[in-house]
């Protein structure tokens, strides 16, 4: 018997330290009949693939962009390659409890029949199927995203109002599950909320592996922490940055128009890094209970449908949540340091360029 655990997300719920976790000890895991596909695998156990596959055709996100298609043709033989693969490496063993993990099933499959065509995948290959959704507070969950959008191309600008479509799309928590209950039943889905305080033994790795029903030993290789949000400095800094330097460039020879800007390089590292010590990002009280208000009534539908015992859905957190003040505005001073930043790092990457043109010539 063959049984899968189908980890969903949300994002900025500790996808990349499960995910990691379950590549790091594959070996062990296997040992025991603990499988996840490395077929699937995009790079630290993040199974992305499987979202791919089950995507319409015509959908494009970051990942896909990301690939550098040159034909529709081109990115369909991939995903196909990619899904008979998936096929012989699960048929290969005909016992076992496997995980699939990737945060993007919840974000990138929008469609009941998006998630219809991933159920029937799965039920060829699988005698049972259950889902883990992590959700976390939509104001918490937004800022974390926000943060990570801006490592990843977006421009700098104030955090989004709730009810913005993309953050909209994973924090509201009760549509998501609607749109999964339209095709899986309620016992196969496990919701589980990303606060410390439901962890079991007060940490999210545990936690996942007894959500799983899967032992944890103590002997266990655990993950570094990564993949963290940047400081409000780093935020300001890196969005500004984002405008001159994009994640992104146009290219014409792509099906999908774009390409990563190889100038981008370790650039984002370098922020990351050195605005660290920065402070984090806290919403003012207004901008904070604009989220409270808005999100009210999806929190309270999952509350009553998946939590009906707890009085509320989320804890009152012991740190602060909002301040009085914040000004958004990126400073002169700080834009003329920034412009700086920028300059040298352009010159930079010239420079690497016209030193590898003269290689080539050699």
């Amino acid at each position: 018997m063959r049984e899968l655990i189908l980890h969903i997300g949300t994002q900025k719920t500790g996808t990349t330290s499960i995910q990691k976790c379950f590549k790091i000890n594959r070996e062990i895991l296997a040992s025991n009949y603990i499988f996840s596909p490395q077929t699937l695998d995009i790079g630290n156990g993040h199974h992305r693939w499987i979202t791919c596959i089950s995507n319409d055709e015509e959908y494009v996100d970051s990942f896909i962009a990301n690939q550098q298609f040159k034909t529709q043709e081109e990115r369909k033989q991939k995903i196909d390659q990619k899904y008979k693969e998936f096929i012989e490496e699960v048929q290969q063993h005909d016992k076992g409890k496997w995980v699939i993990s990737c945060e993007h099933a919840q974000s990138e499959l929008k469609t009941t029949r998006e998630i219809q065509k991933l159920k029937d995948i799965l039920e060829n290959l699988f005698n049972k199927i259950s889902i883990i959704l992590y959700i976390r507070k939509p104001i918490s969950s937004t800022i974390s995203m926000w943060s990570q959008d801006i490592k990843y191309g977006r421009k700098y600008s104030e955090i989004p109002r709730p009810g913005q479509p993309f953050y909209e799309n994973i924090v509201n928590h009760k549509k998501t599950l609607e749109r999964w209950l339209s095709v899986f039943s309620k016992d196969q889905i496990i919701v589980k909320r990303f606060q410390s305080v439901d962890f079991k033994n007060s940490d999210l790795i545990k936690d996942f592996f007894f959500a799983a029903g899967i032992e944890f030993k103590n002997d266990y290789l655990m993950p570094e922490k990564e993949n963290q949000s940047l400081s409000f400095l780093g935020i300001k800094s890196l969005g500004y940055i984002n405008e001159y330097v994009p994640f992104f460039v146009k290219n014409d020879d792509l099906i999908h128009w774009v390409a990563r800007n190889k100038e981008r390089s370790i650039l984002m590292t370098y922020i990351e890094k050195f605005t660290l010590m920065g402070g984090k990002y806290l919403p003012t009280e207004e901008v904070y209970m604009e989220y409270e208000k808005f999100y009210r009534e999806s929190d309270e539908w999952v509350r009553k449908e998946f939590f009906p015992d707890n009085a509320t859905l989320w804890c009152k957190s012991d740190k602060k949540e909002f301040q009085d003040k914040i000004d958004p505005k990126i400073s002169a001073s700080e834009q003329m340091l920034l412009n700086i930043i920028i300059r040298l790092w352009k010159e930079r990457m010239e420079l690497i360029s016209k030193n590898s043109s003269s290689k080539n010539l050699i």
